[in-house]
């Protein structure tokens, strides 16, 4: 058997990337499940009423509206994927879970 060679070209490498020890950003670029140790992109976020100016916390990928526990004043909605929040939420902090 012999190979033909008008089928495998001799390709030039441009980028000189080690692929076995990948940085930090390039992990982020990637799909969720094709990272190297898979985690979701998902966070828990604190977040502050506006209205009662007390502290809630909110899941980033809500799929259902979230109202405020204390003064029930609108704080999320959903859109798609990630919640939109309204001008009755602050933002505080987002919280990483290892599971």
């Amino acid at each position: 058997m012999t190979m033909d060679t008008k089928k495998f070209k001799a390709r030039k490498l441009t980028d000189f990337r080690d692929l076995s020890f990948p940085t930090i950003e390039m992990e982020k670029i990637k799909h969720k499940l094709k990272r190297i140790i898979p985690s979701p992109d998902s966070t828990f976020i604190g977040s502050e009423c506006v209205v009662c100016k007390r502290a809630n916390l909110i899941f980033s990928h809500s799929s259902k509206q979230r109202k405020c526990k204390f003064c029930y004043s609108v704080l999320t909605r959903p859109k798609g994927g990630k919640c939109l929040t309204t001008k009755n939420c602050l933002f505080i902090r987002r919280f990483t879970i290892i599971w």
